[in-house]
């Protein structure tokens, strides 16, 4: 299974990045350079769990979790796509943790604790620890 990338969605994107939050834009760059690189038009669900499964996702956030760089809310985004949970966005996957991306994850949660009451998750829409592992368990199930 795979989600199809528009061609332009990074370049829009770095565009909308602040000049003073360099550490995103450059993450989102990378990120750029390494579908360029694999010539990727598509992202696969396997590398959707892969980069989601680095022990970096959960470090640096602030506070409320949102915190988190570029190529994970990308990958978030891509793995919500999968669930077949609408991210709100015409993209779909924009590497933003808007509104739209946090109400996505919420349902995710949602979902999540209807299915497995007995390992329930904070219905919060912050993809914290927690809520990221049953995420990937999620898309394991796939």
């Amino acid at each position: 299974m795979v989600i199809e990338l528009p061609s332009n969605q990074f370049s829009d994107q770095i565009k909308n990045i602040e000049s003073t939050n360099r550490e995103a834009k450059e993450s989102l760059l990378k990120l750029k350079d390494q579908i360029k690189a694999k010539k990727l038009e598509k992202i696969s669900l396997a590398e959707v769990t892969t980069v989601l499964q680095e022990p970096e996702v959960n470090q640096d956030r602030d506070k409320d979790g949102k915190n988190i760089a570029p190529k994970y809310i990308f990958a978030l985004q891509a793995g919500l796509r999968f669930l077949g949970i609408d991210t709100g966005s015409q993209k779909g996957v924009d590497a933003v943790f808007g509104e739209k991306t946090q109400l996505a994850f919420w349902r995710f949660q949602k979902k999540w604790n209807d299915k497995h009451p007995e390992r329930r998750i904070k219905t919060d829409g912050v993809p914290g620890p927690a809520s990221l592992s049953c995420f990937v368990k999620a898309l394991a199930e796939k």
